[in-house]
């Protein structure tokens, strides 16, 4: 279960977990291949402007697995964020 705060513009703030509070950190040389919906996503700060409300699910895979499915592009893995809308289609 995983609760999301979000600020008054609607970009995500926090994820929250029965664990406790989680960070996904996106930097460095090795940045993971994103993909929304399928298509490739080629700058992390547009999900900025993704409202969480649209989210339908969030899969992660490693690089080992990413690269089987992705190609050598997906060397850091690869994060698949599918949101309701496709998802109702």
């Amino acid at each position: 279960m995983y609760n999301f705060a979000e600020d008054r513009y609607g970009r995500p703030r926090r994820i929250t977990t029965k664990r406790g509070a989680s960070t996904i950190n996106v930097a460095g040389g090795d940045s993971p291949m994103v993909l929304v919906d399928g298509a490739r996503l080629s700058d992390v700060a547009a999900l900025r402007d993704m409202p969480t409300d649209a989210v339908d699910s969030i899969e992660l895979q490693s690089g080992i697995s990413g690269t089987s499915g992705q190609g050598t592009n997906a060397v850091a893995g690869v994060i698949y964020i599918h949101t309701k809308e496709a998802s109702s289609s």
